[in-house]
């Protein structure tokens, strides 16, 4: 598989993957809203991009310059799990 298709491979699947996730979070536990926990969550997975990624595997902060290998999938990663939430606290509220 080339670069751009991996790169395009993560940006679908770790969207589908935190989804999951947060619909298990919100379903189980609920213990923050779904802003808070989408914050938190990109929060998690930016920690880990910049400290274990960048700075001990590959040693430098270039790919953070890349729109598709790191952007789009922290958007669409904030994006999934505060849809999960909203769309899991809805029924819940009535």
């Amino acid at each position: 598989m080339s670069e751009r298709g991996a790169l395009i491979l993560h940006a679908i699947v770790a969207p589908i993957a935190f989804a999951g996730l947060s619909w298990l979070y919100f379903a189980r536990f609920a213990y923050t809203g779904p802003l808070t926990t989408a914050l938190l969550f990109l929060a998690i997975v930016v920690a880990l991009d910049v400290f274990v990624v960048a700075l001990l595997i590959e040693r430098s902060f270039a790919m953070f310059a890349s729109p598709l290998g790191t952007w789009t999938p922290l958007f669409l990663i904030f994006a999934s799990t505060w849809g999960a939430g909203a769309l899991v606290e809805r029924p819940r509220r009535r």
